[in-house]
């Protein structure tokens, strides 16, 4: 998992890199980033996390070379996209891809009926369920992204890219409400944050409501109606965490001031259904500044946790942290107040981005490519 890990990593750098030199072509860069990258690394976590929610044991040999063959697989993907294979090698790949996708789900079911009667799965069954309905609509919003690239469905490649990025907020609502709070209760021994069950399910249930309209219908009162008591709902969420107590710890103040783009984010796309700020500003608001900043801020605590180091920051994955932060800011505010430097917070923010991850990957590459400090399994 870390090798796929690392090579998702790699992958994102590049694409972004591409994506400011305007080197490769969009549908080429973004199939970088999601087929070569995001999409192997949840085949990786599942692989990983389906076995130890249901108990059944490590996965098969098989099953642990998928996201990595998934990823070779993307590769041809994106040279075929960029022009440098015939367009005839799509269907081939896409058939394999969907062959091994067939697969994963085989698998995912066969270790479900291992744990069907078994008392101990309980709840934790029907999350790896939904995980995985999740990642199905995600594999779907992206063969509606092919369709529509190429033309093969009237559709604009934009709505199936906005389902993909509804799908991942949601699942970072739901694993955020529970890792966040515990981490800061772990970083104050004796702090008891009472977990509210109807505002988690109100929470998540009312954004993934607003997003499937906002998808559906980009403009309209009832989707910016519930964007809005969403982001509400995901500020009141944010507050019962106590961010304030995450001062002073930045591998904990980067969770919160990651899930605080949250709220912002939902509200901006509810103000631009009501057509009062431009859509971009809330999609980067929630692609750049919650799914940036939670993924450099999960990546260093997990990185360490599982090389046996201490859960503690250096000064450069402090300005990690900034950098992605800022990039935000740059994306969102500062087209906000002014729209004539657009153009020079698009190139600022790409920068900044670009920057903090290879901050991550010069530091962290060595680590994760030895064994652990304690020289126990990672």
């Amino acid at each position: 998992m870390l090798t796929t890990a690392s090579l998702t990593l790699l992958s994102l750098l590049i694409s972004a890199a591409l994506a400011l030199s305007g080197a490769g072509s969009p549908v080429a860069v973004a199939h970088l980033a999601f087929a070569v990258g995001i999409v192997p690394l949840i085949f990786a976590a599942i692989s990983h996390f389906v076995p130890v929610l249901k108990r059944t044991g490590d996965p098969e040999k098989r099953i642990r070379w998928l996201p990595g063959l998934a990823q070779i697989l993307g590769l041809f993907v994106v040279a075929t996209l960029q022009g440098w294979l015939p367009r005839w090698a799509l269907h081939p790949i896409v058939t394999v891809y969907l062959i091994f996708g067939l697969i994963f789900l085989h698998w995912i079911i066969t270790r479900a009926r291992r744990c069907l009667g078994s008392p101990h799965p309980g709840w934790r069954w029907y999350g790896a369920a939904l995980g995985a309905l999740i990642l199905a609509l995600l594999s779907l919003a992206n063969l509606c992204f092919h369709l529509a690239a190429h033309g093969a469905i009237a559709l604009s490649p934009l709505p199936p890219l906005h389902a993909a990025l509804g799908l991942i907020l949601i699942i970072e609502s739901v694993i955020g409400g529970r890792v966040i709070p515990a981490f800061t209760m772990s970083a104050h021994p004796g702090l008891k944050l009472v977990r509210k069950p109807w505002l988690e399910w109100t929470t998540v249930g009312l954004t993934a409501l607003g997003l499937a309209w906002w998808v559906v219908a980009p403009t309209g009162w009832p989707g910016a109606l519930a964007l809005g008591a969403a982001g509400m709902l995901h500020l009141r969420r944010l507050l019962g965490w106590k961010p304030e107590l995450s001062s002073g710890k930045p591998i904990l103040w980067i969770l919160h001031a990651a899930y605080a783009w949250m709220p912002l984010g939902l509200m901006l796309l509810a103000l631009s259904q009501a057509g009062m700020v431009p859509e971009s500003l809330g999609v980067h608001a929630l692609a750049v500044g919650v799914t940036g900043g939670l993924i450099i801020g999960m990546m260093t605590r997990t990185a360490r946790g599982h090389t046996g180091r201490p859960l503690q920051t250096s000064q450069a994955e402090v300005v990690a942290y900034v950098l992605v932060l800022s990039s935000a800011l740059l994306r969102v505010v500062l087209p906000l107040l002014t729209t004539g430097i657009t153009t020079v917070a698009l190139i600022l923010a790409g920068a900044a981005w670009s920057l903090a991850f290879l901050i991550y990957l010069l530091i962290f590459t060595p680590w994760l490519m030895q064994t652990r400090l304690d020289g126990k399994d990672g």
